[in-house]
């Protein structure tokens, strides 16, 4: 892992070799494809360790049933929100499609973890959500998950 002062003079943050992916929601099917297109997703409230350790990003929309591309992160660019909370902003470096998607399940379990918004977010490695399938099979393994990020929309807008 590493930290760097990048031109603006603001922490920016390398993944380190741990890769997590980092999971979202977007109303927008399109989105992930658009955030790579543009270099970067939007700013979330993650602490400097989780950010460190995210390789990959996924973004569903409502409706979704199965994951079929990830967005490469290449590093962080760390913000101060005013009030002591640090943001974060992916800066992306591509994008790439999954050759077999991996599936997400259904059953209430799921319901309950998967974001709803993209201020929610979880974390899972990667090595688990590759040979998950379906990603519902995963959780019922780990229990104790619970969402990150915020419930309020408003709060990081």
């Amino acid at each position: 892992m590493r930290i760097y002062l990048n031109k603006a003079g603001t922490p920016a943050l390398q993944p380190s070799m741990a890769a997590n992916v980092l999971i979202t929601a977007d109303p927008c099917p399109a989105a992930l494809a658009k955030a790579c297109l543009h270099g970067s997703w939007i700013r979330l409230p993650l602490q400097l360790l989780e950010a460190f350790s995210l390789s990959h990003l996924v973004v569903l929309a409502p409706g979704s049933t199965a994951i079929e591309a990830m967005g490469l992160i290449h590093s962080f660019r760390c913000s101060d929100r005013g009030d002591g909370e640090l943001l974060s902003l992916a800066l992306l470096q591509g994008r790439r499609r999954r050759h077999s998607p991996i599936a997400l399940g259904a059953g209430p379990l799921l319901e309950l973890w998967l974001p709803r918004h993209g201020l929610q977010w979880q974390r899972l490695p990667a090595q688990e959500l590759l040979v998950a399938e379906p990603l519902q099979l995963l959780l019922s393994e780990q229990q104790g998950l619970g969402r990150g990020g915020s419930d309020d929309p408003v709060i990081a807008a």
